[in-house]
This record gives C-alpha cells, structure tokens and sequence, in this order.
C-alpha cells in the first residue's frame, strides 16, 4: 500500500567495500544514508530494520583494475625477462605429482615459450600463450580416464598462465596495470598432475610446470609474493575424471 508514496533520507558519507560476484571480485562505491522511515516500513512488515544489516545506500558504480589504451597492440619483451630480483627454482614437492616424460617435455620445447600479459575485465591477469601445449601434448598423457583438455575456442581463454588473480589486484589497488600487453617469456620444466575431491568423485588435473622469471618479478613490483598462491606458474592442459576405487 506504501507504493507511490516518498520517503526521505539523509547523506551519511561515501564509502567502499569489495564483493565477490558471479564475474569475481569488485570494487563498489556507494552513498551510505540514513532512512528511518526506511527502516519503519520494514519492521512493520515483520523484517530486520536494515536489508541484510546493512545501512541503506545509493550505488555509484564499481571499479576494477584497467589496461593502457592500445595495450592488445603492443609488441615489446618485458625488460623484467632479463632485469630484476633473482628469481625461485620449481618446487621439488609439494601437493603434485611430477612424472618423468622425456618425450612431451620434448614436444613443449618446440612450441614458442613466449606470451602476451593480458587482463579481463574483472582485473583477472594472466599470460596468453600458444595452444599448441595443449593440443600436441594432450593425447600422450598417460590418463586412466575419461580426459577433457582446456577449450581453445576462440570465445575462450585457452592455454594460459594464471599470473594474478583479481582479488590481489584489487587488494593491492593496482587499478591501471602498466605491463599488460607485454610478452613474457617462460620455460616449461615439468609434467605435472594433482588428484583433488570433486562432486562426481575424484579427477586429476593435468598441467606443465614453467619457469619464468619474468612474471615472478611483475609479481614482486606490486608488492605480491613471487609465485601465486606458493605455487609454481603453470600450463592447464586439462582435468581427467579417475576411475572409481
């Protein structure tokens, strides 16, 4: 019945918070208000004064880290390939597996080990490179199960190494990244598997293990740990659903 009618508020101050959605982490601005008759409407409705305990608010937009104009044009090797900190070697343990395969390291040799730092729009930062790794290595794995590789669909990212994921960027408030569309160059070292609980049972996702100094560099100018999330930088090639025990 309250439909039509007006309700007044009152600015409080402007303010900002992080929120993961469904598109990942995002930074909001918003007018924080104080509404009491807001507040009235819905406690005769039988409701909490504040929808979900927060303060009333007026949403101004959101803010995620961007890219320089231009930067999918750009054709320059990042002087952090060859310049910097010295860099860490590959793990030796940890929660993979490491397999002795001469024969598809040497097939990963022969594709191009450079690619290009690309961002999406939710400030996810990763290393284009060629989906040659996963198309020429994917039928020599030596898999038990059913294998599904990564998409190389146009639409999709395809091969790819994760450089930094978008709640570091923003946690950081590296809002413009001056490297994006740089090329980077790596070297793959290992074959790799990690066997992991998934909702139909158990599956083993396949990657490349990769040296590159470059990258971990970026990483360590913006105040980040060398590696992401400790662990080496990596080529998905696909996961493999495991046979039941």
């Amino acid at each position: 019945m309250e439909l039509g009618e007006k309700f007044s508020f009152s600015v409080q101050d402007i303010r900002s918070f992080t929120l993961h959605t469904r598109d990942g982490w995002k930074k909001l601005w918003v007018i924080s208000v104080s509404a009491p008759e807001l507040e009235a409407l819905r406690e005769n409705y039988g409701c909490s004064p504040k929808l979900k305990g927060h303060d009333f608010h007026i949403t101004l937009g959101k803010q995620v880290p961007v890219a320089p104009e231009g930067w999918r044009e750009v054709e320059v090797l990042s002087p952090l390939n060859l310049e910097g900190e010295p860099t860490e070697n590959l793990a030796s343990e940890g929660d993979f597996v490491e397999l002795e395969n001469s024969e598809l390291l040497a097939t990963a040799t022969k594709v191009d080990a450079v690619g290009q730092l690309c961002i999406k729009g939710n400030g996810f930062t990763y290393l284009d490179v060629n989906n040659r790794f996963v198309a020429e290595l994917m039928e020599g794995l030596p898999v038990e199960g059913a294998f599904t590789a990564i998409s190389t669909n146009a639409k999709r990212m395809g091969a790819h190494i994760s450089v930094i994921y978008e709640d570091e960027m923003i946690g950081k408030e590296i809002w413009t990244l001056s490297e994006a569309g740089q090329w980077f160059t790596f070297e793959v070292r290992a074959l790799r598997y990690v066997d992991r609980k998934a909702a139909g049972g158990r599956e083993r996702l396949w990657l490349l293990a990769a040296w590159a100094p470059g990258l971990e560099r970026l990483r360590r100018s913006y105040g980040l740990r060398p590696k992401l999330q400790g662990h080496d930088f990596h080529i998905t090639l696909g996961k493999e659903v495991l046979p039941s025990e």
